[in-house]
């Protein structure tokens, strides 16, 4: 009986029977697609080059199970359980799923564990996966940015005259997701801020740049969402 997975997701259960009907070959040239894959942090680029990769199977297979897979290892790191007892959790889930079941036949359990065992002991999507987390393991995440500039009048006491000036106004519009939603909030800045900000910015440029010297240094890889 299944611990911590009461049902299998229905987004991924198309995935899922992709993984079910692989042939052995077919099997074998996800795997090397995989393997041979370079870290990219951007769910949505990693998952579409994974995509296009696997040439072999219909698109929307691939899409499917690249989809399937890439939930599968979120969900394995935030229940930070062995990938054997991930598998039996998977599996239970499945025979356990009355509602919507996979056609999983009993004398095939054995040789579809085999199969999710090994698609989720890729070091690459482990990498992926552990990074990515690491860099949006806050509790609010930068989204977007916008900067928006304009004059605003300045009227004299008689307001049916021509502005007697202007002053001109920055707002800094910020898009961030927190606890999953979406959000945003505006900042009206003047030139001095803007000013700051680009210091700032440059600043951390140049610190950034010198960490990742460090890194590469001692020999460390450094993956970075692209």
């Amino acid at each position: 009986m299944a611990k911590y997975i009461n049902r299998i997701p229905d987004a991924y259960k198309s995935g899922i029977k992709v993984i079910i009907s692989l042939s052995d070959d077919d099997l074998s040239n996800v795997i090397k697609v995989f393997k041979e894959s370079s870290v990219v942090l951007n769910v949505r680029e990693f998952n579409q080059k994974l995509t296009d990769k696997i040439d072999f199977l219909q698109p929307l297979e691939a899409k499917n199970l690249v989809d399937a897979l890439g939930s599968l290892y979120e969900l394995r790191l935030e229940l930070d359980i062995s990938s054997e007892e991930f598998v039996d959790e998977i599996v239970s889930a499945i025979i356990e799923d009355t509602e919507k079941p996979l056609e999983l036949l009993p004398d095939n359990f054995d040789k579809f564990k085999e199969r999710l065992f090994q698609l989720l002991n890729i070091e690459s999507l482990s990498l992926r996966t552990k990074a990515a987390n690491l860099i949006v393991d806050n509790q609010i995440i930068f989204r977007d940015a916008k900067l928006i500039s304009d004059i605003r009048p300045i009227f004299g006491t008689d307001v049916e005259d021509l502005p007697i000036g202007t002053v001109l106004v920055h707002t800094l519009k910020i898009d961030y997701i927190e606890n999953e939603f979406p959000k945003n909030f505006h900042i009206a800045l003047d030139d001095k801020d803007v000013e700051k900000l680009i210091t700032l910015l440059k600043r951390t440029q140049l610190k950034a740049e010198s960490l990742r010297k460090l890194v590469k240094s001692v020999g460390l890889s450094n993956y970075e969402v692209e």
